[in-house]
This record gives C-alpha cells, structure tokens and sequence, in this order.
C-alpha cells in the first residue's frame, strides 16, 4: 500500500499544481502546503503519532 500511495503522488505532482489540505477535526484544524509529505508529517506531529512509524511517510521520504 505505501508503494501506490507514492506511484499517486508522483501523478498528481505531475499533473496538478495542487495545494494540500489535511483536516484535523479533533482540533478543529486544517493543514495545508504544496508539499503532501509534509502536510501528513506535519499532521501526524500534531495527533501525537511519529512520522517514521508510519510505512508510507518512511518510503516518501526516500522518493521525494
């Protein structure tokens, strides 16, 4: 799974100039930025969850 999260996010970076929003309802909060890694690691920060713990995050960080 964390491998097509990565192919996804390769398309979208090719074909949209896009920014990314991350809602945090438990805080009533959106995150965004043009960058979606660290959107979700900026997110999985604030949720009290390390980022090098989740696979997907772990292999982004590698790619991009």
């Amino acid at each position: 799974m964390p491998q097509s999260i990565i192919d996804m996010n390769k398309i979208y970076r090719r074909l949209f100039k896009s920014l990314w929003i991350t809602e945090i309802k438990e805080f009533n909060l959106l995150i965004g930025g043009r960058n979606l890694v660290e959107v979700d690691v900026i997110t999985a920060h604030l949720i009290g969850v390390v980022p090098q713990k989740i696979p997907y995050l772990t292999l982004a960080a590698a790619t991009f």
